[in-house]
């Protein structure tokens, strides 16, 4: 007898890549710490990690989907 039920996994939700787009459109030229991306979404460290995994991807279809590189 279980309980708690069957295990389902959980997808955690990072950052919307056009959130982070329109965010950087809108900052003037020049280095953005994570930190203040980190602060400005309300990250939590696994997934600031998570979005510095993607932003050092430059494969990563869902973050260039739409841009002029």
């Amino acid at each position: 007898m279980d309980l708690d039920g069957s295990k389902v996994p959980v997808k955690r939700s990072g950052l919307p890549p056009d959130q982070l787009v329109t965010f950087m459109a809108n900052r003037s030229p020049g280095r953005t710490y994570m930190n203040l991306i980190s602060r400005e979404f309300g990250l939590k460290p696994q997934q600031r990690k998570d979005l510095q995994k993607t932003l050092r991807d430059e494969n990563h279809a869902n973050l260039w989907c739409g841009l002029d590189r």
